[in-house]
């Protein structure tokens, strides 16, 4: 069985509390902690050898329910032991703090909000960020996190790119400004097609305030001719499905480059699955929407993980 996953060789995330994984789902386990040890004693931790071994040999247990990465193999692959130089990806993960509360998300569930977050000092220390070339930072909402925007600070000081996630409510003029030539992408949650919708799924979020945001991005993009993409990401609710088709067909109307989709996979998989007549009808839509797309800056992996197009 191929369970090959080049997470384990080229990539690492840090949670809020400073722990390491090879992969942002937090997966295959937690190898170390930055705020214990330098990041390099710990990418060769014996934890991680074994995922790497298991991972070559078939056994690696999150590899089948995942619906991140896939790999062939190569030469980067070839042992389970990794110099610091092969690392490409990192992502931080810098709180849980939001401005917003989307229903699909776990933090709404918590009692006890969870305020902690990552020490940008710390991981300044911690982790040697040169090799990197993805630096993937997100929350929570890392517009809203203190020790994010100083990190941002620190990377646009030693000219390193680096990408955001956000739901887009925090892009102010000034921020649109600094991060214009910083960045290498920027995803906005938006998580569905139309206000009414929208607005629902991410609860406190005003549609027309982040449209207006993502166009005056776009301006400032243009008048520093930089080069980033302009992502619109959509976690699928049963609230969000029917609006896949217009998304694919519209989403550059939304000042989106591209567009990708996740899902609330404890809702999402069970409606499909007990709703054929509507899953019928979604994927013919969806079938349609295609055919009048660009669907070469769509990435539709989840939407085959979920049946509603035929894998390629």
């Amino acid at each position: 069985m191929n369970t090959l996953c080049s997470e384990l060789w080229h990539s690492i995330s840090i949670d809020h509390r400073g722990n390491v994984f090879s992969c942002c789902h937090n997966m295959p386990l937690k190898a170390g902690n930055i705020y214990h040890n330098h990041l390099s004693e710990i990418i060769n931790c014996s934890a991680l050898i074994q995922c790497r071994e298991e991972s070559l040999s078939g056994y690696l247990s999150c590899y089948k329910d995942c619906n991140w990465t896939r790999c062939e193999p190569d030469q980067s692959t070839a042992g389970s032991i990794i110099h610091y130089n092969q690392l490409k990806n990192i992502t931080i993960v810098f709180g849980e703090l939001c401005n917003i509360s989307c229903i699909m998300c776990n933090q709404r569930m918590r009692k006890i909000p969870d305020v902690s977050m990552l020490n940008h000092d710390i991981l300044i220390k911690n982790v040697d960020i040169s090799p990197f070339n993805n630096i993937f930072l997100t929350g929570g909402e890392p517009l809203l996190i203190p020790e994010c925007l100083n990190y941002m600070k620190y990377l646009a000081s030693i000219n390193k790119k680096f990408s955001l996630s956000t739901n887009g409510m925090l892009l102010t003029e000034e921020m649109s400004d600094f991060l214009s030539p910083n960045l290498n992408f920027i995803t906005f949650s938006i998580n569905a097609f139309t206000k009414k919708t929208h607005e629902y799924v991410n609860s406190l979020s005003s549609f027309d305030k982040i449209l207006s945001n993502i166009n005056y991005l776009k301006k400032r993009r243009s008048l520093d001719k930089s080069n980033f993409d302009i992502i619109g990401r959509m976690t699928l609710t049963v609230h969000s499905l029917m609006e896949i088709p217009e998304f694919i067909i519209k989403y550059k109307e939304y000042g989106f480059d591209k567009i990708n989709f996740g899902y609330d996979k404890s809702t999402v998989p069970f409606y499909l699955a007990n709703n054929s007549s509507v899953t019928l009808q979604l994927k013919k839509e969806i079938q349609d929407a295609l055919t009048t797309s660009n669907s070469k800056h769509v990435d539709f992996r989840r939407l085959e993980m979920l049946g509603l197009i035929n894998k390629s």
